[in-house]
């Protein structure tokens, strides 16, 4: 991962606001100040009165990158010249939807196509990137190299994601067209993925046993995930074009991380 960014949140966010910015002309050197997650909300604040849609898209997702980052209502409303509660009230949604989409960025229609996720970023973040880098020599250094962030910096962003994932897993409250097994599976491979960056950093030659059981554990609820989906798949190919998908009750939401495994498997099976 040392030649590219390690996505989460934070970068991704930053993405977003920078490939917005490269397609107004006028705003196209803020790319590198988006990429660099430094004072991209006062910098348009300050400089520019905000009038198409396109420059009113820039000044959302920089209201966003600038929540991401740690910014109050109030500091942003400071910034924007309006009241914390006017702010939040107009950019609160925006917050959210990024964050979802950000969590959960397939979503399907009724025929189960994929449908466009909007910041277009989160479906494929490595080629949004390159093309920034092929606006080069404009900004120095590369926008790339701008969004990279450390390891813990990673680690904390992705550990906040996770936290999402669960509560809108759990919780039943998922974004339209997203499916409840896919978003599962991917709660439990992001998971996973961060279990096994922190047992990579573990230079002690001990290994923790508790981060190993968690390892398994997250493994196997993937697995038995993978195994539903494919199972849910070949009953919705079976079905006649136009016919409702009726989905058993077969996984249980639970909040062990293995609870419900042994009825993803019998789901699976049948």
């Amino acid at each position: 991962m040392a030649d590219r960014p390690r996505w989460t949140t934070l970068n991704l966010a930053a993405l977003s606001a920078a490939t917005a910015a490269s397609r107004i002309p006028r705003m196209s050197d803020l790319v590198g100040t988006a990429a660099a997650r430094d004072g991209l909300l006062r910098t348009l604040a300050d400089r520019f009165p905000l009038v198409d849609a396109a420059e009113l898209r820039l000044l959302e997702r920089a209201v966003v990158l600038e929540r991401i980052v740690g910014g109050s209502w109030e500091s942003i409303g400071a910034i924007l010249g309006e009241s914390p509660t006017a702010t939040e009230v107009r950019f609160a949604g925006a917050e959210r939807g990024f964050l979802m989409a950000e969590a959960f960025p397939v979503r399907r229609g009724p025929g189960g196509n994929v449908r466009r996720v909007d910041p277009e970023v989160l479906l494929g973040a490595d080629a949004w990137m390159r093309t920034l880098d092929g606006l080069a020599p404009a900004w120095v250094p590369l926008p790339s190299t701008l969004l990279r962030i450390g390891d813990e910096t990673w680690l904390a962003y992705e550990l906040d994601a996770l936290g999402r994932m669960r509560s809108a897993v759990h919780g039943h409250e998922l974004p339209e067209g997203v499916d409840p097994l896919e978003a599962r599976l991917a709660y439990e491979s992001r998971r996973l993925a961060s279990l096994a960056w922190d047992v990579g950093r573990d230079r002690s030659g001990t290994p923790d046993m508790a981060l190993l059981d968690a390892i398994a554990e997250a493994t196997a609820e993937c697995a038995g995930l993978v195994a539903a989906l494919a199972g849910q798949n070949s009953r919705q190919l079976s079905q006649p074009m136009g016919a409702p998908v009726q989905l058993e009750e077969g996984v249980a939401w639970h909040s062990g991380p293995l609870a419900d495994l042994p009825q993803v498997a019998r789901f699976a099976e049948r």
